[in-house]
This record gives C-alpha cells, sequence and structure tokens, in this order.
C-alpha cells in the first residue's frame, strides 16, 4: 500500500515538474529600449588570431564588408609564423604582434586584446572584438555600436549561431544545440555577460587600472564582464543570428569544446554549477521517467513529455535547420550539459588553442 501511495506522490511530483518547465517556455523577458541618438564613433575591430579557423578568410570578408563606415579592422597575431599569417597577408589585412612579455601572465587572446588597447586606446572611440572562426552579417557591426550612444551601457554583445558544414556528423549538430544555453543566459539580464566573441565598448572603458587587471586575466569575457559590473555599467544585448560559426565537429573536439566553455562559464559564475546540475537532472528524470511509465503503465504520461516536444520545435526555430539531427541532439542535450558540469566541477586546467591554462581566478 505504502509503495501504491509513494508511486502516485512520485507522478504528481513529475505532474509539477512538466509543468515548470512548460511554463519556462512562456516566460518572455522584456524588450530592452536602448537611448537612440546619432552616435558614429572612430571603431576599431580587432581580430585575435591563431592557427587557421575553419572559414577564416570567409570571416575576414565579412567584417571588411560591413555597412558602418568609420572602422578599421586589424589582426593580432602572437608570431610571425602563425598559420593565420598567410589568409590575413592574402587579404590585404592590417596586422601586429601581440606583447608576449608585457602581458605574459594572460591567456594567448588575452594577451593580443592586451597588446591591441594598449597600442590603439588614444586613437579610437570604441573598440570592437571579434573571435578568427566567427562569420557576421553586413549589419553586425553598426547593431553592436547603436547601443553605446547610451551612457549607461558598458558593454554591448550578442551570441553566435553555430552552424554545421555541409557532409559534417552529428555531433556538429549537438554543437548547435548545444549553443542555446548561451542564448538562454544571454536573454536574461541576471545571467548575461559580455561573450568575447562579439562585443564592442567605448576604449575609455579600458584605462590604466582595468589594462592592468585585464592583462593577467584568463577569459576576456570573464574580465570585461566583472569590470562592467562593478562600475555599474549594464551590458546589452543585440539580436540572435549576426554572428554565424561554422562547425564540423566530431565527438572528442565538441567533448574538449563543450567542456572548456562550460570550466569558463563556472569560473565566471559559481552559481551556474548547483543550479545547472539541478536543473538538467531535473530534466533527465522526467524524460526518463515519462518514457518508462508512460510504456509500461499508462501511455497518457506521455504527455509530461511536452516540453521536451516544445523544446525540440524551439530548437527548429532557432537553428533554422530542418534535420532530424536537431531533434535527437535536443533530447540528449541535458545529459550532455550535466556531464560538461561534474567535468567543470572538479577541472584545474583547461587546453585552449594548444596551451594549458589554470582555472584560477584574476
Amino acid at each position: 500500500m505504502y509503495l501504491i501511495y509513494l508511486f502516485y506522490a512520485y507522478l504528481f511530483l513529475m505532474v509539477l515538474t512538466s509543468f515548470f518547465l512548460v511554463m519556462l517556455n512562456f516566460v518572455k523577458q522584456k524588450n530592452e529600449n536602448y537611448k537612440k541618438g546619432k552616435y558614429s564613433p572612430k571603431v576599431l575591430v580587432i581580430l585575435p588570431c591563431k592557427g587557421y579557423d575553419l572559414e577564416l578568410e570567409n570571416g575576414i570578408r565579412s567584417l571588411l564588408s560591413q555597412d558602418y563606415k568609420n572602422y578599421d579592422l586589424i589582426s593580432v597575431v602572437a608570431s610571425k609564423n602563425d598559420a593565420a599569417l598567410t589568409s590575413i597577408k592574402k587579404l590585404g589585412l592590417k596586422y601586429i604582434l601581440s606583447d608576449n612579455k608585457r602581458f605574459a601572465r594572460a591567456s594567448g587572446k588575452v594577451r593580443s586584446l592586451a597588446t591591441a588597447f594598449l597600442a590603439y586606446r588614444e586613437a579610437y572611440d570604441v573598440f570592437v572584438v571579434v573571435d578568427s572562426d566567427t562569420i557576421c552579417a553586413k549589419n553586425w557591426l553598426s547593431s553592436l555600436i547603436s547601443p553605446l550612444y547610451d551612457k549607461n551601457i558598458g558593454i554591448v554583445t550578442t551570441f553566435p549561431l553555430f552552424i554545421p558544414t555541409k557532409k559534417t556528423g552529428f555531433w556538429a549538430y549537438v554543437k548547435t544545440v548545444w549553443g542555446f544555453v548561451g542564448l538562454g543566459l544571454m536573454e536574461n539580464k541576471k545571467t548575461r555577460f559580455a561573450w568575447g566573441g562579439s562585443m564592442a565598448f567605448r576604449s575609455s572603458f579600458i584605462d590604466d587600472l582595468a589594462l592592468e587587471r585585464f592583462g593577467r586575466a584568463l577569459s576576456d569575457d570573464i574580465a570585461l564582464t566583472r569590470i562592467a559590473k562593478e562600475r555599474n555599467l549594464d551590458i546589452a544585448y543585440i539580436r540572435y543570428g549576426l554572428v554565424r560559426i561554422p562547425s564540423n565537429d566530431g565527438v572528442r573536439k565538441f567533448m574538449e569544446w563543450s567542456n572548456r566553455q562550460t570550466a569558463l562559464m563556472v569560473l565566471g559564475n559559481k552559481k551556474i554549477l548547483n543550479y545547472g546540475i539541478y536543473f538538467y537532472a531535473m530534466n533527465i528524470i522526467l524524460l526518463v521517467s515519462s518514457i518508462i511509465i508512460g510504456t509500461f503503465y499508462n501511455a497518457l504520461i506521455f504527455l509530461l513529455l511536452l516540453p521536451f516536444a516544445i523544446g525540440i520545435i524551439k530548437s527548429y526555430k532557432r537553428s533554422k535547420i530542418l534535420d532530424l539531427r536537431i531533434a535527437i541532439a535536443s533530447l540528449i542535450i541535458n545529459f550532455i550539459y550535466i556531464l560538461n558540469l561534474l567535468n567543470a566541477r572538479s577541472a584545474k586546467t583547461i587546453t585552449w588553442r594548444g596551451r594549458t591554462y589554470k582555472l584560477e581566478q584574476n
């Protein structure tokens, strides 16, 4: 008798969980209205490069053809032997070498950015940072610059859509769906961060104190987000889809990437760890329980899978990719998030562009 009561109590908890997850899909963030005005500062777009990225040349071409007029584009590389220089020189892009001595404590990307900040902060009104694996829409730069008219905005950022390349495997589609967790963080002001692959801020933001601190950082995302929050400056988020990142990841490459990204997110915000483990475990329990109980007890229990059906529909809508692998990835993604978070909880180092870094606060 007690087992029956316990079973029904468990069913009741499952119903509540399913209802809660469905309701989450209907919670809409308020539209953020930024002050608008005529604003056309002199902008430097900084492109740190190391090695050859997938479709690097197409990415550079997209940066050279922006509809915003008052800007320059410069690349920063670690050495004169970097593989990316072949494409950089081919497309006539100006480049400088990063200062490997002054900013020796920083990660390679941060070192490159700090070098450019120091060299050009008196010559430009706004800095824009973009990753070398991205392809940007024509209005990407003008969209990033516009909100900076509002003096309360410290950083403007967006978030990428990971696009599987032609004839790629299943894990590139998983990466597409995986990226939607970052999109969720961006859409909420409380969890928003400055994504280092696409962000803009005034050059005055990088004063001497900020540069000194930034020049020791592991992650540009974390360092700049903290500086903005400490100064009570807002981080503005502009619409999704302005930046695309081509992907042909296999399972090993994807897991290394997703573990690294999760470890950095946890380093930047410790609350993500416990909240994430609880939330994704709740999703997994509901998914597995609904399938088992619906199969062996009552088919009506399959109705509790509604939040997963909604999730699949949202994944198709966001990715605009009509492929069965998107649906499969949407169903297994909670298991992958759990693995990423458990790895982040014990990780002491990360490997990034061939170098190993300790995970420590800066």
